[in-house]
């Protein structure tokens, strides 16, 4: 289990660039940040780079959040990492050992940097295709170009997995749903992808609307990580905060640690149905001055989801200054209430382009 970043929170400006947005689904147009310019590759898929904005505000899924409470949870989830070495997750090998020679299903070296460019001729379509990119360390791409452009090994399980009958090994369920909802939610074209060693963690950047991988995670690792951030990419909670009137302090912040809670265990699922090696993923925290960790699995296994949503409401985690989830959340509360009335009419244009998708309500 990996850092998740908290609820983006809003303000006057989310309803001003709404109504400014020339975007023909619905949505606001975002400057971004961080990121890199656009590749050949995606010029010649016509793909359009995201625009620049000023680095105090930016929407994600309805609502907005400064940088400074960015900056601060940063700093909180350095100290919420699980504290396994390189092969804690490895999908191929156990620690300490070689790789094996036999892969579950295939997935590049992630310590491979050769790139490879090929372009191939189709005498059928009269084009060329490319042969997919490994992104280079500092890259930022969207999700389109991730799903089109680049090798990565969360996209190649989530390829391999699509083509597999259930219970063959490499057929991740769990996966598929992260990726597909990521692939149909109304924010998409805003969410970026960024391979970065510098990350002092995995995380999803609500000011950038960016997933943060670290290429030096083993492949399997990667894949957790991103099924974890990716489950914070896409659930913004918007209908559970804006149809029923403001949320209550309580009820708000319950409704964050419950996505706190579903975002581990989308991690541990990933982790069994791929049947990556290794320990589960694990959460450390401070104890009476010692550090601790819980495997996810087992603390849900004996206590329950409940259980473990007042373990980490509470729960000091590890390292100097680091905030239980539970006053983390509560600290956008005031934010959410303030600025209410001004978001309800954009994020209910957000709710319903969801729903033309195909989705139930109250799963956005």
């Amino acid at each position: 289990m990996q850092s998740c970043a908290g609820p983006i929170l809003s303000n006057a400006e989310f309803v001003a660039r709404h109504e400014r947005s020339g975007s023909d689904k619905g949505y606001m147009e975002v400057y971004m940040l961080g990121v890199a310019a656009m590749t050949e590759e995606a010029e010649r898929m016509k793909e359009v780079t995201k625009p620049q904005t000023a680095p105090e505000t930016i929407l994600h899924g309805g609502v907005i959040k400064n940088q400074a409470l960015q900056t601060n949870w940063r700093e909180t989830q350095q100290h919420h990492m699980l504290g396994q070495d390189e092969s804690a997750t490895d999908m191929f090998y156990a620690a300490g050992a070689a790789k094996e020679t036999t892969q579950k299903f295939e997935l590049f070296d992630s310590n491979n940097s050769h790139v490879e460019k090929i372009a191939l001729r189709d005498d059928y379509l009269n084009r060329y295709e490319l042969k997919p990119l490994r992104p280079i360390d500092g890259q930022s791409m969207t999700l389109r170009e991730a799903l089109a452009v680049f090798k990565t090994p969360f996209i190649d399980a989530y390829l391999q997995s699509k083509k597999l009958k259930d219970g063959e090994s490499g057929k991740s369920k769990t996966l598929e749903e992260v990726i597909d909802r990521l692939k149909d939610c109304p924010w998409a074209d805003m969410i970026h992808i960024k391979i970065d060693s510098k990350a002092s963690n995995t995380e999803y950047d609500n000011l950038a609307s960016t997933i943060i991988i670290r290429p030096q995670d083993t492949s399997g690792k990667q894949v957790e990580n991103f099924a974890h951030e990716g489950f914070h990419a896409t659930h913004q909670f918007l209908s559970k905060l804006y149809d029923y009137g403001i949320a209550k302090p309580n009820d708000f912040e319950n409704i964050f640690l419950k996505g706190e809670v579903d975002s581990m265990l989308t991690e541990v699922r990933v982790h069994h149905e791929l049947g990556l090696k290794g320990d589960p993923p694990r959460f450390n925290y401070q104890l009476n001055g010692h550090e601790e960790h819980v495997d996810i699995q087992k603390y849900v296994e004996e206590h329950g989801r409940h259980g473990l949503l007042e373990f980490l409401r509470t729960a000091q985690p590890a390292g100097v200054g680091a905030k239980p989830y539970g006053e983390h959340y509560s600290s956008f509360y005031e934010r959410y209430k303030e600025n209410f009335e001004k978001n309800k009419p954009a994020v209910q244009k957000f709710i319903h382009q969801w729903l033309q998708s195909g989705h139930r309500r109250e799963d956005i």
